[in-house]
């Protein structure tokens, strides 16, 4: 066949051809002017990034009739015949198909003959990765200490395949994926020089699918070229890849923003009919919401493969938002790639998470949250020992203590606040007992707090629990008891007794329910503040009041 494909037509010929691998270029040159090549180099990187053009663009600096030099002539025979890989000095090995050790004894067998007629004999060995452990194992020698006129040049994709007593012989060269920008500019040259019709955007979106592999870029190109014969038009070209437009998901991303999901699903529904794969429109939208966070996080000016209408748009969108409501959506975005990756019914599973997008919360900042939850708790803990201390005195929520003559007993109510370095070690506080164990042992402190009275006298410490309830079950526990006694024994140099008493209520019968269960319980339950307030904290709804008094049985 007489075509040539264009990623092989516009293979680069010399080291200021190769795009987007200024550094390893340089590098390359500067050791060819110097004469200090080594013997063995290894190019790895992703694919279609210019590892066997490097390659080859090295043997012909070494061989060139005016090598070694930086820049081959590319006009003389040993030029000419590497370029079109029919040099006999120049060994291009497949290692995929080469795997075993009797290739590479071949290989040790012929690595001595002189080159024929260029100065150096070198072995370009792709994909070397593929070589099986017993092949690394027999080229190790002659990788080493090859003779003088020899030269090894491998290239992988795969680099952390390779063993280490491979690549500790081998000067490594680490190419990365070409720019979105640098492929734009190239396909451009490319375009002019074959006159190709084709506008920006549809360059623009070659480069974003060919994911920084120039070749892949080249390739689909070409295949755009040979459908329309040089006039290519970017509606044409996304039906033809099955790639919607950009703009779609952009809309898609306000409208998740905006948390508008009727705007949400008719967007969906319209790519559904254009019969885009929904694999790819969450992989479009995850994409927008990555560069999101990038905007908002370092501003417009970070470098994406986005257009600069796009991110303008997408800067103007996010700088209303927090980055933890951005970093929320990307997670749920995520999460819905992969649920619909695993989907039988991809485009339904598409469907549903957009709508959970689109009435997805914006986040609140954890640590107004927990103040919130601190404001409630204290509120409630506030109001349960007034209610508890009207009840017992039959007028009013004040302070108790179980005898006033004795300052030594201590109840839960008591507002006693000191400093337990200036307390007397044989009076124990209230308040620095549970703050003590709390500081040291923080679930048994919460038990402890949710007592509803304490009684110390001397080492007779009483904990007094209206009802049973998880926090009296724990604090009954052999090893609470243990932590809270051996803390006192350290602090205070005492042995302590602890006794836990636990007020079980009376079984009321399924008759007496109703009566003591009345709808003036209900609406003090609706009413109170610190439900309310948890209520309007985390967007909750009361749904029914429940009596949880069980009659017997």
């Amino acid at each position: 066949m007489s075509y040539i494909v264009l990623a092989r037509k516009w293979r680069p010929q010399n080291f200021d051809e190769v795009v987007g691998q200024q550094f390893i270029t340089t590098t390359l040159k500067n050791s060819l002017s110097s004469g200090k090549v080594a013997h063995a180099i290894l190019f790895s990187g992703p694919r279609g990034v210019g590892k066997t053009s490097t390659a080859r663009i090295l043997a012909k600096s070494i061989n060139c009739d005016k090598g070694p030099t930086p820049t081959p002539c590319s006009v003389c025979t040993n030029c000419i015949e590497i370029s079109e890989g029919k040099s006999i000095d120049v060994i291009e090995i497949d290692a995929a198909s080469h795997t075993g050790v009797g290739d590479v004894r071949e290989i040790i067998e012929n690595i001595k003959y002189l080159p024929v007629s260029g100065k150096t004999k070198v072995y370009i060995i792709d994909e070397v990765h593929m070589l099986s452990n017993s092949a690394f194992n027999a080229l190790l020698k002659t990788l080493e200490e090859p003779p003088g006129h020899a030269l090894f040049i491998l290239a992988t994709t795969e680099v952390s395949k390779i063993p280490l007593t491979i690549l500790s012989r081998c000067q490594k060269y680490d190419f990365k994926k070409v720019s979105s920008n640098d492929i734009k500019n190239s396909l451009k040259q490319i375009t002019s020089r074959e006159n190709i019709e084709i506008d920006d955007s549809t360059i623009h979106m070659i480069a974003s699918e060919s994911d920084g592999s120039l070749r892949d870029a080249l390739s689909l190109l070409d295949k755009l070229n040979t459908t329309f014969d040089g006039k290519i038009k970017y509606e044409e070209a996304t039906k033809l890849f099955g790639i919607f437009d950009s703009s779609y998901c952009l809309s898609l991303f306000k409208s998740i923003l905006a948390q508008d999901p009727k705007k949400c699903l008719q967007i969906i529904i319209e790519l559904n009919q254009k019969g885009i794969n929904p694999k790819k429109t969450i992989e479009q939208l995850l994409r927008i919401v990555r560069y999101s966070v990038f905007i908002r996080v370092c501003g417009s000016s970070v470098t994406t493969d986005l257009a600069e209408d796009e991110a303008s748009q997408i800067n103007e969108e996010v700088s209303k938002f927090d980055i933890g409501a951005l970093e929320n959506i990307f997670n749920q975005t995520l999460k819905a790639s992969e649920d619909i990756s695993r989907s039988a019914y991809p485009e339904i599973a598409l469907e549903m998470n957009i709508v959970k997008l689109a009435n997805l919360g914006h986040a609140i900042p954890i640590n107004d949250i927990l103040n919130k939850l601190e404001s409630i708790s204290l509120n409630t803990m506030s109001k349960t020992s007034e209610i508890s201390g009207a009840k017992k005195s039959g007028i009013s929520a004040k302070p108790t203590i179980k005898n006033e003559a004795d300052d030594n007993i201590i109840s839960k109510e008591t507002p006693e606040k000191k400093n337990l370095k200036q307390e007397n070690i044989e009076n124990l506080s209230l308040s620095n007992f549970i703050e003590y164990i709390k500081d040291n042992e923080s679930m048994t402190g919460i038990y402890l707090e949710k007592a509803d009275k304490i009684e110390i006298k001397d080492t007779e410490i009483k904990l007094i629990y209206n009802s049973q309830s998880v926090f009296s079950d724990s604090i009954q526990k052999k090893d609470n008891i243990d932590k809270i006694k051996d803390l006192l024994k350290k602090r205070h140099s005492k042995e302590f007794n602890i006794n836990v008493l636990v007020n079980k209520p009376e079984k009321k019968g399924p008759e007496k329910e109703n009566n003591n269960y009345d709808s003036n319980q209900s609406k003090n339950i609706i009413n109170n503040k610190a439900l309310k307030e948890a209520l309007d904290t985390f967007g909750g709804r009361l749904i029914k009041v429940k009596n949880n008094i069980k009659g017997d049985k």
